[in-house]
């Protein structure tokens, strides 16, 4: 390095997350960035060949100051508060850029909740609605999201779903899983519900809205405040003797007091879905001779099936990338063309549809169907690395003459649901592997089974539920789709209804269809 200020400048910048500034020769501020390890990253810029902007941006560099964190997340907010204070001429593209990430909270909402939008809506006259960002960092926004939502709480559902869970006088499962404080029960009376694990933890309507307001808090760098508000709250309740309180604001303490551990424990649980890929791609080509890559984003999609006696049949596609799950890129099928409960033919019939979209095979499964008619996904046409089917060797047999019939030469196995047995094809010939029920190889295709077996099962019960909805209130002559949708809405299904008052039921329906509805349900 030419200049000797600066290379002892590096030297100074600890190994921790952070935010860097760069100064020109007349002291003006002209980069603010973040990092997860300040002096790797700030070195980075000295090394090695750089874009044409950040050769511009290097030149003109002639002093560093930085602000270290305790986590990534605090550093990523930071960035953004700096960049709004400083507006330095070489963060343009933030200041300019749409395609960033802003959090909006509606603080007018009875229980607001954060969301993540692209473009605020800053000529919107609502003074309740609040925007910070915008943040440089999806991945690491939606990861620090998903860490602070164990600490603040806040719900993250639609209103049909707070309405539904509400009238049902049970909270969802993000309640029990401690991601949410679960206000849908909060004006119910829960000594009548069996249901709620710790009754005392349900929070009020102003302790759900004083978590929100600290939440915002902490977007705008003061974490050091809410540390000091729980410090003070928790020995309060002590002192009241209000110990189960005490423990709450105790927890919260420790949460938000460690963050960077919860970051830390994030990357280890990766490496080891890395390191189980790894093992599962090897075992795989000992024992079938195939010759999968070794790769960080090394594709798996795993098909399952699930119907009821061959109605409302539906099959899933989950995938996994570099050994986690890639949510955002499942998808679901309704089965078209076949009919009863023949799980091989469904199977047949969603891998024909999959493989278009890869291929662009223009063939017809029959002529009610045609996948030319559906719309284009960018995503559904990356080619996978390895296909797993759900099933044993009748399952593996029909797709694999498929494959052969096509020309296809994607990997093929499937996981039998017995014994767990994993298969392949070999020639035309099946082929058992080694993989063992109990071993790190047998848990990982285990878990993305199971994890097809949830997403297919939760597609298949909305569409029975939807049909057992429509049944139900269409066969009641007056209601129409507008009161059938206004009365979901209200109650959140049918059973809300049928719990509901007659006066209650009139206010959304009239008093003359309302008592025709309680006597038809």
């Amino acid at each position: 390095m030419k200049n000797k200020y600066l290379e002892k400048k590096i030297k100074e910048i600890p190994h921790s997350p952070g935010c860097y500034r760069y100064f020109n020769d007349k002291g003006e501020l002209i980069y603010i960035g973040k990092a997860k390890d300040l002096k790797k990253r700030v070195y980075s810029y000295f090394v090695g060949l750089n874009d044409p902007k950040t050769a511009v941006l290097v030149e003109n560099i002639a002093d560093i100051k930085w602000e270290t964190t305790e986590s990534e997340i605090e550093a990523l907010i930071l960035e953004s508060l700096l960049i709004k204070k400083y507006k330095p001429k070489f963060n343009i593209k933030v200041k300019d850029d749409k395609d960033f990430l802003w959090i909006k909270i509606d603080m007018g909402q009875d229980f607001p909740m954060p969301e993540l939008v692209r473009r605020p809506e800053m000529n919107i006259k609502k003074r309740s609605i609040r925007y910070f960002g915008p943040y440089t960092d999806s991945r690491l926004l939606k990861e620090g999201l998903s860490i602070l939502r164990k600490i603040f709480l806040w719900r993250d559902c639609s209103a049909n779903k707070f309405n539904f869970y509400q009238k049902k006088g049970k909270p969802c499962l993000e309640y029990y899983i401690k991601n949410c404080s679960a206000p849908c029960m909060i004006n119910n009376n829960h000594s009548q519900s069996e249901t709620i694990i710790n009754k005392q933890s349900l929070l009020n309507k102003n302790d759900y809205q004083l978590a929100i307001k600290q939440f915002i808090l902490f977007l705008r760098g003061g974490k050091m405040k809410i540390i000091k508000d729980l410090e003070s709250k928790m020995k309060k309740s002590s002192k009241k003797k209000d110990f189960e309180k005490a423990a709450y604001y105790r927890d919260r303490l420790r949460s938000l007091q460690h963050i960077d551990k919860s970051f830390k424990m994030r990357d280890v649980e990766k490496q080891e879905k890395t390191k189980d890929l790894e093992k599962f791609i090897d075992r795989i080509n000992i024992d079938l001779g195939y010759n999968l890559p070794a790769k960080k984003d090394f594709r798996i999609e795993f098909y399952d099936i699930s119907n009821t006696s061959g109605s409302e049949s539906v099959g899933s596609m989950v995938v996994s990338v570099g050994g986690g799950f890639a949510r955002g890129e499942y998808r679901k099928f309704k089965v078209r063309t076949v009919k009863g409960p023949n799980d091989v033919k469904m199977l047949r019939e969603i891998l024909q549809r999959r493989l278009q979209k890869i291929f662009n095979f223009q063939f017809s499964i029959s002529n009610q169907f045609s996948m030319t008619n559906e719309k284009k996904d960018i995503s559904f046409s990356k080619k996978p690395d390895l296909i797993v089917l759900d099933g044993g060797k009748p399952q593996l047999g029909e797709i694999g003459r498929l494959f052969a019939q096509l020309k296809i030469d994607i990997p093929l196995l499937s996981l039998a649901k017995e014994e767990e047995e994993v298969f392949g094809l070999v020639g035309g010939k099946f082929k058992k592997t080694s993989i063992r029920k109990n071993s790190p190889e047998g848990f990982f295709i285990q878990v993305l089974r199971d994890e097809a077996h949830r997403f297919a099962i939760t597609f298949h019960k909305k569409l029975r539920s939807k049909g057992l909805i429509r049944s139900r209130l269409d066969d009641i002559e007056g209601i129409g789709p507008i009161t059938k949708k206004k009365l979901l809405t209200k109650f959140g299904s049918v059973e809300g209804i049928k719990k509901a008052s007659v006066l209650e039921v009139a206010d959304v329906a009239g008093k003359k269809l309302a008592h025709r509805i309680k006597e038809m349900l």
